[in-house]
């Protein structure tokens, strides 16, 4: 059997660039070499003629370059043959093959060779950009979609990916007919190697609008009720969607901010009564939700994932010389609320370590945001917290400027034992 994972074509003119289908074609032109039969774990006999092994060379200092040689069991013997065996049986005028190999920087590139009437197989060039292939697996023949990319030759993508391609440009929405409705992508940038945009499903509600991965903090009412923009789903859903919710900014419900700016609005419930230093949040809110504060390893079990919507102020007031100044704000940049950088939050942590002589003291830190959601939208956003030292370490003792639902159990993955817990 083989010992690779991949479905691969051989051909020594594989590492020509994207040239048209009509210029490299490849075939049984030589007799088959027979080859030291201990190269194998498994014996070429009767029971596995014509049984298909591969094994795979590398290449270079540190071995990053590979290819793959083919053999077939033949009367006895593990034979060497061209690209084409691995691919051959059964196979169909227009059906593909894939060959794999790596170029030296890491990246697995990918070339396609398509099944002529006279037998032989031809590069299938780049040029195309796309394309829709009867291909062959372990498993059998079966179709299958790529599309070109600059640096690892094609790629494969599914259907969705396919049609959205096809259709539509990479600036437009792609609208799908399903059984079930239709569905709506919008194209984003992977962060690796690929080099083209993918398709992203993203959430429509006639009324409440579109939710997508670029549409931070955005809320709706419907039917008496109040919604968010998951960018990252919830729980273990990884596509934008409308979710209800009982937390939404007090500024979208308060009828007292009507006739109000919003700096007028947003210090209407500043105390009257307040000592020098007193530090505390306007009304105006900004919410963030299922937001990861915790990960639990299990012993012998995974993870445990917990997170937590909250809504917290967008500007803080401190109490000095009998008035209230504002004292910190967060920006609005580009859409993404930040209130702290990771350097200012670091420093924060640096000047407020517990030691001995700060044993019992309380820590407050006001909530942050992270100035780059789109790398981890699970940690877009952490509560502010009241914080105690014991024993020379921080515990939390509350979660504080800003209103807070309860902690939710969310996910749950099967991993290797361990027996840590990560904060």
């Amino acid at each position: 059997m083989l010992r690779s994972r991949r479905t691969f074509c051989i051909a020594a003119t594989a590492f020509v660039a994207a040239v048209s289908m009509s210029l490299i074609a490849c075939g049984d032109s030589s007799a088959p070499t027979i080859v030291d039969q201990s190269m194998f774990e498994t014996a070429c006999t009767a029971e596995n003629e014509g049984m298909i092994d591969s094994i795979e060379n590398h290449y270079g200092k540190y071995g990053y370059a590979w290819d793959r040689d083919y053999f077939r069991c033949e009367k006895g013997s593990w034979r060497k043959r061209e690209f084409w065996v691995r691919c051959a049986k059964d196979a169909q005028e227009g059906d593909a093959c894939i060959y794999s190999y790596g170029d030296g920087t890491l990246a697995t590139v990918n070339e396609i060779y398509a099944y002529t009437s006279n037998g032989n197989w031809k590069l299938y060039g780049r040029e195309h950009d796309l394309g829709k292939f009867t291909i062959h697996t372990d498993e059998g023949r079966k179709t299958a979609f790529y599309k070109s990319s600059i640096v690892e030759g094609w790629r494969e993508i599914d259907e969705e990916q396919y049609r959205c391609f096809s259709k539509f440009d990479v600036q437009d929405t792609c609208v799908l007919e399903t059984d079930e409705g239709k569905n709506y992508y919008l194209t984003k940038k992977e962060i690796n190697i690929t080099h083209f945009p993918v398709w992203i499903k993203i959430d429509y509600d006639p009324e409440l609008g579109f939710c997508s991965f670029n549409d931070y903090q955005k809320n709706g009412k419907k039917d008496g009720k109040y919604y968010y923009c998951s960018q990252n789903g919830k729980g273990v859903s990884r596509d934008p969607k409308w979710i209800e919710t009982k937390l939404f900014p007090q500024q979208d419900n308060d009828s007292r901010k009507n006739g109000l700016t919003d700096e007028e609005y947003d210090i209407l419930d500043l105390p009257k009564d307040a000592s020098t230093g007193d530090l505390v949040g306007g009304l105006l809110e900004v919410c963030f939700y299922n937001q990861e504060i915790e990960k639990t390893i299990v012993h012998n079990k995974g993870i445990k994932t917990f997170v937590l919507d909250f809504c917290i102020p967008q500007n803080y007031y401190r109490y000095e010389n009998g008035s209230w100044t504002l004292d910190a704000h967060y920006r609005n940049k580009d859409g993404i609320w930040i209130l702290q950088t990771k350097a200012e939050i670091s420093e924060a942590q640096e000047n407020n370590r517990c030691t001995q002589e700060t044993e019992g003291a309380e820590i407050i830190t006001l909530p942050h945001v992270n100035a780059a959601p789109h790398i981890d939208p699970d940690r877009f956003a952490e509560p502010g917290a009241i914080y105690q030292c014991v024993s020379g370490r921080q515990e939390l003792k509350e979660y504080t400027y800003g209103r807070y639902g309860e902690v939710e159990e969310v996910k749950f993955f099967e991993e290797e034992d361990d027996d840590e817990v990560e904060d």
